[in-house]
């Protein structure tokens, strides 16, 4: 306290400083000097009364104000008391005492608590904090009904049953159409998703401090032009859905090809983590590569080549398909039911899924197959190398397109072959790859450089699926 100071101090115990005209003086001074003398009158009450002592905070952000009265939290006993100058005060208030009447301490409720056991209306993983589009879901089925409204598919969206497949966190990728109905139907609204002009209206300098250089710009704007012009058409999508419907990439039931004891083996190795024999690998690697030996055979533009031509590529580019299509069955996004569907078809997963749960058998719903349990390791130099190709080459496709466009580039692939008409097959490939890009920009047509990037990394596949065919044929020999 400093000197020269005068004080009162009322009946309850509180004491109050005394201002003269000529003073200044802060309201934040006043409230502190309240606090204290509250706490040592309400200490000396609970001596007396045994009762708590009410705790007073101030707020971290006080407000200026300008009064020509005293402040009502100095209550005037004279005329003497009451300044006579007006004076800028800061006033905070008060927040309320933490003396529970009850006895019972309530727990203060964390922000955005009631936000995090929001169910997602569609497939129940956590809904995000806000309402999407119109309705409650999570950022995951957010992002697929944009793209689905904003690339247009959602009118091509279509169920290979009977429109009622369940949909949930796991098999929320297997039946787009359900997805999206479920969108609907839980209030996400297709005419609130902006197109891309209407983006850039509305963001329209937004980010200060982010500015880029016009060069940069003009670059930017070239790459999405160019990409522009490569969109796909609707007689292009016609011949992407003919060639996915000749690959048989939707057949229900894909078991009769396969030898009695491969399934047995496919069986014991899912319900008791059994590992595949040698004999069940070899089978296995033998059904893929004539089903592709077939589709090659049923594609007009092999049937055009040579007989020597064909020989060479169904004999030197088959085992890199069927290396490519044994890594798609261990995308690390998918359960197990995922990743025998294209193997064995959707009818015979679900049968099996109930006969294995007929039989009690446990954990099914977090099974995912790795590697390892399906196929021999090569030597411990080369364990890490063969798992990150596993894992590039299974995780790079997202939908059957994808996958039966980059098995055809893969097909008519020229390199290291000797071939009469080179040229020819060169052509085949250019028009297959130019089909695979312009079908990545029409699904990431509001993300150009996506586009860009997924089919620099497509083509990638190429050598690392022949890299790991090498790596697989060192090992068995």
């Amino acid at each position: 306290m400093e000197e020269g100071q005068e004080f009162y101090l009322d009946q309850d115990g509180v004491a109050y400083t005394v201002l003269h005209a000529d003073q200044g003086g802060t309201f934040q001074n006043l409230q502190t000097l309240v606090e204290v003398s509250s706490l040592l009158a309400g200490q000396q009450e609970q001596i007396q009364t045994g009762h708590g002592v009410a705790s007073y905070s101030v707020s971290a952000a006080p407000q200026a104000i300008t009064i020509s009265q005293r402040p009502t939290i100095l209550p005037p006993r004279s005329d003497f008391f009451q300044p006579e100058a007006t004076g800028t005060f800061r006033q905070s208030e008060p927040l309320p005492a933490s003396e529970n009447v009850s006895g019972r301490e309530k727990k203060p409720r964390k922000r955005g608590e009631a936000a995090q056991v929001r169910p997602c209306h569609v497939c129940g993983e956590r809904a995000g904090k806000h309402s999407y589009y119109g309705g409650e879901v999570c950022p995951s089925c957010r992002a697929f009904f944009r793209r689905s409204v904003q690339s247009g598919y959602n009118a091509t969206y279509c169920c290979v049953k009977d429109g009622s497949c369940e949909v949930t966190l796991k098999t929320r990728k297997n039946c787009q159409f359900c997805r999206y109905k479920l969108c609907l139907s839980v209030g996400m609204k297709t005419s609130w998703v902006l197109t891309e002009e209407e983006r850039k209206l509305k963001f329209e300098g937004k980010g200060k401090g982010k500015r880029k250089r016009k060069s940069d710009d003009q670059d930017e704007e070239t790459v999405d032009n160019n990409l522009a012009v490569l969109s796909i058409s609707e007689e292009e999508m016609l011949e992407v859905n003919d060639l996915v419907k000749t690959s048989g990439y939707y057949e229900m039931s894909k078991v009769n090809d396969m030898e009695t004891s491969l399934i047995r083996d496919i069986i014991r190795m899912i319900a008791f983590c059994h590992p595949l024999p040698v004999n069940g690998q070899k089978q296995l690697r033998e059904v893929l590569s004539k089903r592709y030996k077939k589709i090659a055979k049923r594609l007009r533009e092999f049937q055009f080549l040579s007989f020597k031509d064909k020989e060479e590529i169904i004999t030197q580019n088959i085992p890199y398909i069927v290396e490519m299509q044994i890594c798609n069955i261990f995308n690390p996004d998918l359960m197990w039911r995922e990743q025998f569907i294209p193997l064995m078809g959707q009818e015979e997963v679900d049968k099996l899924d109930r006969k294995l749960k007929s039989l009690n058998v446990t954990n099914l719903d977090d099974l995912q197959v790795q590697y390892s349990l399906m196929f021999s390791q090569p030597s411990l130099q080369h364990t890490r190398q063969l798992t990150e190709v596993v894992k590039e080459v299974g995780g790079w496709a997202q939908d059957a397109c994808e996958t039966v466009l980059m098995s055809l580039v893969l097909l008519f692939s020229p390199d290291m072959l000797n071939l009469l008409e080179r040229r020819r097959v060169e052509e085949i490939q250019t028009k297959f790859a130019v089909l695979l890009q312009k079908y990545l920009n029409q699904r990431h047509q509001t993300e150009p450089r996506v586009a860009v990037s997924r089919f620099a990394s497509g083509l990638n596949l190429l050598t690392k699926c022949k890299e790991m065919h090498n790596m697989v044929t060192g090992l068995e020999e």
